[in-house]
């Protein structure tokens, strides 16, 4: 074996619902500068799927998600049937090994979520359902007050507020 060995390996068990095949994983770490340019394959993949527009076929955040995969498998070990493990270091490898596309999403979420975390996916849903929750509850505390103050009735206007003041002419 050529290849780097991974980087403290975990062994995870993942369970394809589509074709209900197990399958064992070592998966590792990214070395660092690794994970700073698959955190940007990441992002960049977030920011198509958010500029997309739902009518636009580009392909562009398949392709995306395709070529994140694939860098991300770099760092992953299958265990094959005769118990000996496999590195997915390439897209026929990953066709071959990874059942279906639902398992090889679990299996990139699993690594992103190893190698990360601060940008851990369940932190970063729990933050966005919290933001989410903190909006809702000031937009109900600004309508609730804007509900009162219109129906509030206005002060009438003070005697003094309505002298005239145009200058008297002799």
């Amino acid at each position: 074996m050529n290849e780097i060995p991974l980087i403290d390996p975990k062994e995870i068990t993942l369970k394809s619902n589509v074709r209900n095949v197990t399958k064992e994983f070592n998966i590792g770490y990214y070395p660092a500068t690794e994970g700073i340019r698959l955190l940007g394959l990441f992002a960049e993949s977030v920011d198509v799927a958010a500029r997309n527009k739902k009518h636009e076929t580009s392909g562009l955040f398949g392709d995306n998600l395709q070529k994140l995969a694939i860098e991300v498998c770099k760092y992953c070990d299958v265990k094959l049937s005769n118990g000996n493990w496999q590195r997915l270091d390439s897209k026929s490898m990953i066709d071959s090994h990874v059942p279906d596309y639902e398992l090889l999403l679990s299996l990139v979420r699993e690594v992103h979520d190893y190698n990360s975390n601060f940008f851990n996916t369940t932190k970063l849903l729990k933050k966005s359902l919290g933001f989410v929750d903190q909006i809702k509850m000031q937009a109900t505390k600004m309508f609730q007050g804007l509900s009162v103050s219109s129906s509030q009735k206005t002060k009438p206007r003070s005697k003094s507020s309505g002298k005239n003041t145009a200058s008297k002419t002799r």
